[in-house]
């Protein structure tokens, strides 16, 4: 078996963030879960990908994935979301990858354990400190496995 690859959860509804986890561990991923803009920027990384609602209370999953990105923490991206905008749709999939989530939690985990495969984890992050960014305002607790 492949060697656990670190992925990033960044979900606000408890219950599909729990199902997300639970994919991952029978999956027998490494991974940190969060629901918040603030809390994932307050992560460490890297990640060889993240599975993001585009909806968050603090911010947009789609800004936020080009933050992360630009400050090499994320590689590849799954954007998980039941209602996303055409002019979202249409960019998610410019950044990665877009599942509804009326077609499921296994169907994202998979895709983003495909997507990472592409990805090498960078040795370190070049983030000194968390941005100064719209979503970084608040740090509540972030499950991590």
């Amino acid at each position: 078996m492949p060697s656990p690859l670190p992925i990033l959860i960044i979900e606000d509804d408890p219950v599909i963030g729990r199902a997300l986890c639970r994919a991952l561990e029978q999956a027998q991923q490494q991974y940190d879960c969060v629901g918040s803009c603030a809390e994932a920027l307050a992560l460490a990384g890297p990640y060889c990908a993240a599975i993001i609602d585009i909806h968050l209370p603090d911010g947009n999953g789609l800004d936020l994935y080009e933050d992360l990105y630009a400050y090499h923490v994320l590689g590849a991206v799954v954007f998980f979301s039941a209602t996303a905008v055409a002019q979202e749709q249409e960019r998610a999939s410019e950044l990665g990858a877009l599942v509804h989530k009326s077609a499921g939690v296994e169907l994202a985990v998979d895709t983003a354990l495909r997507l990472a495969l592409d990805y090498d984890v960078p040795e370190s992050s070049t983030r000194a400190s968390t941005p100064e960014l719209p979503c970084a305002t608040s740090t509540d607790s972030a499950h991590r496995k």
